[in-house]
């Protein structure tokens, strides 16, 4: 057995005998069983004699290692270094040296011509970076392997990517953090070099020969964000960080918009950049803030499509005239992967276009003169940058020019680009444009058990499984083809799975066309955005008018903090769905100055959160920070303005907001339970966002002398929220409450669910059942495993999450009967508000239970329905329930926290002027 010293690099390697129990381990393992079976030199002189002698025996292992059949295993550990010399003996004696191997380069001076590298050091020097890394005291270290020739201190050597000469200035080799400073490497050896300033995966050389190696295959990047520092110190402190991060790590691209001038970070996924950021803030003590991640998209045609343009413009004097013939085509998909090849590691979100599309002029003749023909392949590619569809770079596309006609006096540069521009707007839709997007590798790791819950998550995120194999007897290893946009939040659903027990990975696979009512909705978004940034531009000058104010609503949740600013201003405005007819809502008019999300795991507080984004908003340097009126509601209870802990965001500790109003020089800030916050939305609703499930009378038709008119709001999400909204009628006064009336006892109705409710406190472990309990999503698979119980069957195999359960309403008999028991007490405790409110204003259902359920709750007959209607048992009482309008708000774009923080800051802001 190996002991090591406990300082780091042990001078000494200890041994000693194996234990008894080490000892039995290596019998069970089966002894030359196995390498006999394997190699038949070893087979042959194992049947002559048993004792193999050490030597023969190495030889074996060595052969079967390279030829992939064999794994030596060693026992050890990396602390105190126990095991670790004979690990690195066992990498020289068992795995294949530089002369086992032929490597192949291409000799750029012969257009690419296949050559054989040789590890011999007399032949000329070839080597590859492979890796950078600041290391003090000694800089930047730059990580080469040396495959031919060899490698001196202070030797010269060519960037084949850009053809400088640059020299070393040391050469040190690397044994954990130690250095050691040597003359000189030759082939098969890795050392680190002072001196150099390259890129990852490119070919070295000393100026002798002009071959490159195969480069180190670099996906595009996937995702970006924008990232922009707080102050001009951070400005020079971020910049000296994201230059260091790209040359370490070539998937890390850094751009910069052509049109708002940002910073754009771009890599394989959104904690791959978050990590980058937090390295800026932690490493280089900058203050930097990161826009919402965006997934890159691209944009391309299926079919060819001609363009015939005439661009004439006539306005007195010299006019402008250039017209283009010729067609677009999509490029093939060796086409396009031999550019990828080519040009790996260089194509990014801002420069993909020039990449992956072809300008070829076929003109023969003189019908457009050559000097014009630069400027309309300029137009195209300044089209190209920006689809029409999601504003994506457009890709994947020949443009080939047949002719034209040109004006001796009219015609110029501008004209025959502006003639490009318009055959690209004129054409592009006619070869059936479509959205491509990264579709990535996932390796996801649980537990055998949880393997189908798994399965079913994968495929609600639209992605394809391809294949599963057991890791052990408890561990499960499941592949997939997964949309990166449907990978967000992945981990916390692993996470609520597998209780923390699941492990999962990812890279880049293709891009692949997004299916049709996917694109539908991704183009609906980008136009929304291109409205709202065009309203932003309309909007800042009218920021600090005498009727106008900024207010800043938030919607603070356990996975993202949602934050908006906006413009209020008096104007005249539609009645609210909360309100009767002699009463209505303040007068106003509400524009979108700017919006943010940012995973509530990387804000340390809510003042952090608000701070960031105050310093992002670009309206907010021009305005009266005192004035600003801000609401946020957050998930827990709201006392003095402060919250003392929040369950799920437990990091954010004693949130005051009068405090912060006053650090941050905000003019106010008013903290709001979320479910009060989402009353505050009621009166905000229109009608076309409400579904129908009882018309009731409407409060417009409603003969009442009620003082106050009554909302109420009920939600069964992760728990049952509920809560009531009370609008005066003669003062138009209104005030938002939360509730914890889900909180009432469950009573039984019949047989079964007396067993219910023993299933019930045994299974959570109460001593009492109450409503949110049997209505909220856990209970959807708790009664689950209640009916499957019932039936015999296996639990194991049971849907473990309410998204599994509502997905198989229909198809899976327990399920469907687990869905309809959960609506039918939801459906009673419907009933009994409208006895305890009798709200005219109406009761809106929200919630992710009801929006997976929405077509079952609407059918006629629905279990809901029969729990509504049928639980009384008193004809008066159920005339009251009739009578009151009850609606599924539609989740499609409405949060009912975001918009009742709006109507209450907005309020607040207009009494204020």
């Amino acid at each position: 057995m190996m002991k090591g010293k406990t300082r780091p690099v042990p001078l000494k390697c200890l041994k000693q005998g194996l234990t008894k129990d080490v000892k039995t381990v290596i019998v069970i393992g089966g002894g030359l069983a196995g390498l006999v079976d394997l190699d038949d030199d070893l087979a042959e002189s194992f049947l002559v004699d048993e004792n193999v002698p050490a030597d023969e025996l190495e030889r074996a292992i060595r052969r079967q290692t390279i030829a992939r059949k064999f794994c030596p295993v060693l026992l050890g550990s990396a602390y105190k270094n126990k095991g670790v010399q004979p690990l690195l003996d066992a990498v020289c004696k068992y795995l294949p040296s530089p002369g086992d191997r032929t490597y192949s380069g291409y000799d750029q001076s012969r257009n690419g011509e296949r050559v054989e590298i040789t590890p011999d050091e007399k032949k000329p020097f070839l080597g590859m970076a492979f890796k950078s890394q600041d290391l003090p005291p000694n800089g930047t270290l730059t990580y080469m392997r040396v495959y031919q020739g060899s490698l001196k201190k202070g030797q010269s050597v060519v960037d084949t990517k850009t053809n400088k000469r640059q020299s070393l200035k040391k050469l040190l080799r690397l044994h954990s953090s130690e250095t050691r400073e040597v003359t000189s490497a030759g082939p098969g050896d890795i050392v680190a070099c002072t001196g150099l300033d390259v890129f990852s995966g490119v070919t070295c050389t000393d100026g002798k020969i002009n071959w490159t190696m195969s480069p180190l295959h670099i996906p595009a990047p996937v995702v970006s964000l924008s990232i922009s520092p707080a102050s001009r110190e951070d400005s020079t402190k971020m910049a000296k960080a994201l230059a260091r991060f790209k040359r370490e790590d070539p998937t890390f691209i850094v751009s910069t918009d052509p049109g708002t001038k940002e910073t754009i970070v771009s890599g394989m996924g959104e904690l791959h950049l978050f990590i980058y950021a937090e390295r800026i803030r932690r490493e280089y003590n900058a203050n930097v803030t990161t826009g919402e991640p965006r997934v890159n998209f691209r944009e391309t045609i299926n079919e060819r499509v001609p363009f015939d343009y005439t661009h004439k413009r006539q306005s007195g004097g010299r006019g402008q005239y250039g017209k283009v013939t010729g067609y677009f085509e999509p490029l093939s998909h060796d086409e396009v992967q031999e550019i990828l090849t080519k040009y790996q590691g260089e194509i990014t979100p801002m420069n993909a276009s020039k990449y992956l599309t072809i300008f070829q002029n076929n003109i023969r003749g003189n019908e457009i003169p050559k000097n014009f023909i630069a400027y309309i392949e300029k137009g195209f590619r300044e089209c190209l940058e920006e689809g029409p569809l999601t504003g994506s770079a457009v890709c994947n596309l020949r443009i080939v020019l047949e002719g034209g006609k040109h004006h001796e006096v009219d015609s110029s540069e501008v004209a025959f680009k502006a003639a490009a521009q318009g055959a690209f707007e004129q054409a592009f839709y006619g070869g059936s444009p479509t959205i491509l997007q990264p579709v990535m590798n996932v390796e996801v790791t649980v537990p055998t058990d949880k393997t189908g819950s798994l399965m079913s998550g994968i495929t609600v995120r639209k992605g394809l499984v391809t294949g599963s194999e057991a890791l052990t007897d408890l561990d499960t290893l499941v592949r997939a083809k997964v949309p990166l946009r449907n990978m967000f939040g992945f981990t916390t659903e692993l996470r609520s799975i597998t209780q923390g027990h699941g492990e999962w990975a990812m890279d880049f696979h293709a891009y692949e066309e997004m299916p049709a009512d996917d694109q539908e909705s991704v183009k609906k978004q980008y136009v929304q955005r291109r409205a709202r940034e065009k309203k932003l531009e309309e909007s800042i000058e009218s920021v600090g008018g005498p009727d106008s104010a900024l207010i800043i609503a938030g919607d603070i949740g356990g996975t993202n903090c949602r934050l908006r600013l906006l413009l209020v201003s008096k104007a005249a405005e539609k009645k609210g769905t909360g309100s009767d007819s002699e009463s209505e809502e303040p007068k106003t008019k509400t524009q979108l100055l700017y919006a943010a999300k940012y995973p509530t795991a990387s804000c340390p507080s809510l003042e952090e959160a608000l701070a960031r984004f105050t310093s992002e908003a670009p309206a907010l340097d021009e305005a009266e920070m005192s004035n600003v009126v801000c609401v946020v509601g957050l998930p827990s209870d709201v006392k003095n303005n402060r919250v003392a802990r929040i369950a799920n965001i437990p990091h954010w500790v004693d949130t005051d907001g009068d405090a912060i109003a006053e650090k941050l020089g905000l003019g106010k800030i008013v903290l709001l339970n979320d479910f009060e916050s989402a009353c505050w939305g009621i009166p905000m609703l229109d009608e076309s966002e409400l579904i129908c499930l009882n018309s009731g009378i409407p409060i417009n038709k409603a003969r009442t002398s009620a003082p106050a008119i009554t909302s109420v709001l009920i939600g069964p999400g992760t728990g049952l929220g509920e809560g009531y909204l009370v609008t005066a009628r003669a003062t138009n006064h209104v005030s938002a409450h939360a509730s914890e009336g889900a909180w009432v006892s469950f009573a039984p109705q019949d047989e079964e669910e007396f067993e219910l409710l023993k299933f019930v406190k045994k299974d959570l472990g109460v001593p009492r059942v109450v409503v949110e309990h049997l209505t909220a999503g856990p209970a959807l698979p708790m009664l689950t495993r209640f009916y499957g119980q019932k039936e015999g069957m296996d639990i194991a195999d049971l849907p473990k999450t309410a998204p599994e359960v509502a997905g198989k309403y229909g198809s899976c008999p327990v399920c469907t009967k687990a869905c309809d028991k959960a609506m039918e007490i939801l459906g009673r405790e419907l009933a009994f508000l409208c006895l305890k409110f009798k709200p005219q204003g109406g009761i809106f259902l929200i919630g992710n239970v009801v929006d997976s359920l929405r077509d079952s709750i609407l059918a006629e007959g629905s279990s809901l329905r029969k729990g509504l209607f049928h639980s009384l048992y008193h004809p008066i009482l159920e005339g009251i329930v009739r009578d009151t309008p009850i609606n599924i708000v539609d989740a499609n774009g409405v949060s009912m926290g975001m918009e009742g923080a709006i109507n209450r800051a907005t309020r607040l802001a207009l009494a204020r002027l």
